[in-house]
């Protein structure tokens, strides 16, 4: 498509190089085209620390930002050495992105690296008590999910960053709150783990019934139960859009 073409779109377009072009709605008369951002396909992460608003009640809020910000810092180190990069940190939470310039199955891999790395990292954070003086024991639930998402810059805040939307971050972010529902702190979804552990039925899964999403989605049990709660969250206590049907 030619230059003068992409000034004159009335609609979202996708180049042969994967570039995603839109209409300029920065006035009304659009003089050119907007870059969205480059589609590829991705292996996306979300963690975020459970039970953050009880942790803030129970205990002193200072010790408890102190830790939760020491405690993502070595997050965001783990994501970088296994190749990833963070996309957004709010809170008590980190969304990450992996594969940028490798494979699909190397993308999932790295990021299921990461996600050991940083669960054994929570483990010594609890035993080594670099919680100070936080008397609940830090937890921390993860979801994984690959698939085409749309990776560009942005400026909303004033300073460009890196972005990266599509459906398959929305999934992979609901794929993270149903940890609770599971009562295992890492999930990942089955589309992304087949392309690390093939047809290997030996890890515990499930479909669910994600809100917003059609279709159940598969994923695996990899993770261990919560400490802090010892049962799952019974599925007549959540919203009927997140029903969950136990597939292995």
């Amino acid at each position: 498509m030619k230059t003068e073409d992409i000034n004159a779109l009335q609609a979202c377009i996708k180049l042969e190089d994967d570039q995603i072009y839109c209409p300029d709605l920065s006035s009304e008369i659009s003089s050119q085209g907007y870059r969205l951002g480059q589609e590829q396909e991705l292996a996306l992460l979300f963690l975020d620390v459970r039970d953050y608003t009880s942790l803030m009640e129970k205990n002193n809020g200072y010790d408890v930002l102190f830790v939760i910000r020491h405690f993502l810092s070595e997050c965001a180190k783990i994501v970088r050495a296994c190749g990833g990069q963070i996309v957004e940190v709010a809170g008590d939470s980190i969304y990450a992105a992996f594969g940028t310039g490798t494979t699909p199955a190397a993308a999932v891999q790295a990021a299921y690296d990461a996600a050991r790395a940083i669960l054994s990292l929570l483990g010594s954070f609890n035993e080594k008590r670099v919680t100070g003086n936080c008397s609940t024991v830090l937890e921390a639930g993860i979801g994984i999910h690959k698939g085409k998402v749309v990776v560009g810059m942005s400026d909303l805040t004033g300073k460009e960053q890196m972005t990266v939307m599509g459906l398959a971050a929305n999934i992979a972010a609901r794929i993270q709150a149903e940890t609770k529902t599971l009562n295992n702190n890492l999930l990942v979804s089955a589309e992304a783990g087949q392309l690390i552990f093939g047809k290997d039925n030996r890890y515990s899964s499930a479909a669910l019934k994600l809100r917003g999403i059609s279709q159940p989605v598969g994923v695996y049990l990899l993770g261990k139960p919560y400490r802090t709660d010892a049962k799952a969250i019974p599925a007549v206590q959540q919203d009927l859009s997140f029903y969950m049907a136990i597939a292995g």
